[in-house]
């Protein structure tokens, strides 16, 4: 027990000069720089402009569903046609009433317009990755969370076994979906925080893309979840019973709850100075 306290000791100790390193104004501010570049730096290949594609598995959706349509719409554009119907799955299936084809989604019609569907889904899934990132360190910041632990918070969500998992078997639009969830959440908390036409347009563009480009279940539950905590951070400040409010005060972020009106003290213009 000794020598294991005296290890412990010993790390510590080690560590001290790389805390304090870090707690300099300077390597706070690039830790999330670091932390996002060690998080994207796996998904790297997907920067590559080569015809790999993901490993093929029975259940891969990507070679054989996004790939084929995505070549298939980039195909329709280049000839100067906007693709509503695809032919050749199943005995033909819309393109504009499939939320998991990402007709409308502006980059990636943006993307399958300058390169080949493989190169333009790679990037453009990159792109959603540290767009993840970034989201999930603002909105863990405006919640209140320091640096380092919004760092680590998106850290967490890239590299989850949800991004991975479904990374491998080729979502596309799940990826789209757990990039755009913390920024619609993130403006979100800003609309109830500042209300005004900006930080409107900003959750509804959100939701636009979300709409647009998302898996139709992230789509619907990141809504109701949006619903249910502004409606719970609306209730909280209400006048309504002690139970009630600590209630739905419980259901919001320390920071989105009612603070305390400050009273401020006057000294009484009767009083005069003596001495």
């Amino acid at each position: 027990m000794k020598r294991l306290r005296s290890n412990i000791s010993t790390a510590i100790n080690l560590m001290r000069p790389l805390r304090s390193a870090f707690s300099q104004p300077a390597a706070v501010r690039w830790q999330p720089w670091l932390v996002g570049a060690a998080c994207l730096s796996p998904f790297a290949p997907l920067l590559s402009p080569d015809d790999k594609v993901f490993p093929y598995f029975v259940w891969s959706d990507y070679t054989a569903y996004q790939l084929p349509i995505h070549e298939f719409i980039r195909a329709e554009l280049l000839r100067g046609e906007l693709p509503l119907w695809i032919p050749w799955l199943g005995n033909g299936t819309p393109l504009h009433a499939n939320q998991q084809a990402g007709l409308f989604h502006p980059l990636w019609l943006g993307l399958l317009a300058l390169a080949p569907a493989n190169q333009a889904l790679k990037f453009g899934l990159f792109l959603h990755l540290a767009a993840g990132f970034a989201g999930q360190y603002r909105l863990a910041r405006a919640l209140g969370v320091g640096t380092l632990g919004s760092s680590l918070a998106a850290a967490l969500l890239i590299q989850s076994g949800f991004v991975v998992n479904h990374l491998e078997a080729g979502h596309v639009n799940l990826i789209v979906g757990e990039a755009l969830v913390p920024w619609f959440l993130f403006f979100l908390h800003r609309l109830l925080e500042h209300p005004g036409p900006r930080a409107a347009a900003s959750v509804g563009l959100a939701g636009a893309l979300l709409g647009l480009g998302s898996h139709p279940q992230i789509s619907y539950y990141t809504c109701l979840t949006g619903m249910g905590w502004s409606a719970a951070v609306v209730l909280a400040a209400q006048p309504l019973s002690r139970r009630a409010r600590g209630f739905f005060g419980s259901l919001s972020p320390p920071c989105w709850r009612p603070r305390p009106a400050r009273r401020s003290w006057r000294r009484p213009s009767s009083w005069r100075a003596t001495g």
